[in-house]
């Protein structure tokens, strides 16, 4: 859980780009009955950008949620809220990634370029019962070998005793 994030760009001069006050996500890859179940999810409170509030409550968001920020006056940027990337055996979950490219506020330049990723978690479930085919003439070779030299070590533990 990550409590009082606040983010400002161009000093104390401009209102506050982003910030929320409590942000909880978690990621859990579980077997059942031999199918993988992936979940993801993530709840932030309080979200504001640019002062003007997005989400209130602490309610979950829908995985991928994209805020367009050219209507809040930033441009060449983007607000991915509960960003979720799925494999065939891995989820991995981002509560927040803020992507800047060159971006603008309020017409101001800002030469900031990055992606900065809040609250990051993954799964993954890696089978550790994985299956191995035995050739079953080699297996019948080897275990002939066996009992071959296995006899062979009793008859001559037997001859030493007498």
């Amino acid at each position: 859980m990550v409590s009082g994030f606040n983010f400002k760009m161009l000093g104390q001069s401009l209102a506050d780009v982003l910030d929320f006050s409590t942000m909880t996500l978690n990621a859990s890859a579980i077997n059942i009955n031999g199918h993988l179940a992936l979940n993801g999810n993530t709840a932030i409170e309080n979200v504001n950008v640019l002062g003007h509030a997005l989400i209130n409550s602490m309610a979950p968001i829908a995985p991928n949620t994209i805020i367009d920020l050219s209507t809040f006056g930033i441009t060449n940027a983007s607000l991915i809220l509960n960003e979720q990337f799925q494999t065939a055996d891995s989820i991995t979950v981002n509560a927040l990634d803020l992507k800047l490219n060159g971006s603008s506020i309020m017409g101001l330049p800002t030469l900031i370029s990055g992606d900065l990723i809040l609250g990051h978690s993954m799964a993954q479930l890696v089978n550790s019962l994985a299956s191995t085919t035995i050739d079953n003439p080699s297996v019948l070779l080897l275990f002939s070998t066996g009992l071959i030299i296995l006899g062979i070590v009793t008859n001559s533990n037997r001859r030493n005793q007498k």
